[in-house]
């Protein structure tokens, strides 16, 4: 990524008008804003963009330290071809964890349940959208 990207995405994540996340948005609003290098570069290297929305400025970060859905996230941007896979596994856990929380008699249980749930649910419709 070259500094010129870099700044151009920075001041569109400075306009605050979309999460960094919607790809197309910030395409548009790069659009919009004549980032017509950020453009072709995120269509490009969408991992890569991905990365630098993650973690920064930090190159070579190790893959083994993102978190499962940073990972998810970027198999399923780039289309690869285990992303069915991996919200088939995604609504499975959601699935299994239901089952827990109808069965457990726990009451601090049930809602760490029931937090682990809602994030999952969270995560995987931003994963679906990108299909």
């Amino acid at each position: 990524m070259t500094d010129k990207v870099r700044e151009q995405i920075l001041k569109v994540r400075e306009t605050g008008k979309t999460n960094m996340f919607d790809i197309y948005a910030v395409q548009r609003i790069g659009l919009k804003m004549g980032f017509y290098d950020m453009v072709i570069f995120i269509e490009e290297n969408k991992s890569e963009y991905v990365n630098f929305i993650l973690h920064g400025d930090e190159k070579g970060r190790v893959e083994q330290n993102k978190t499962r859905f940073a990972k998810d996230y970027a198999t399923v941007l780039e289309w690869d071809p285990e992303a069915e896979e991996i919200i088939k596994r995604r609504k499975e856990e959601i699935t299994r964890l239901k089952q827990e929380g109808r069965s457990c008699r726990n009451g601090f249980r049930m809602k760490c349940i029931q937090q682990e749930l809602e994030r999952l649910e969270h995560e995987l419709e931003l994963l679906v959208d990108l299909l």
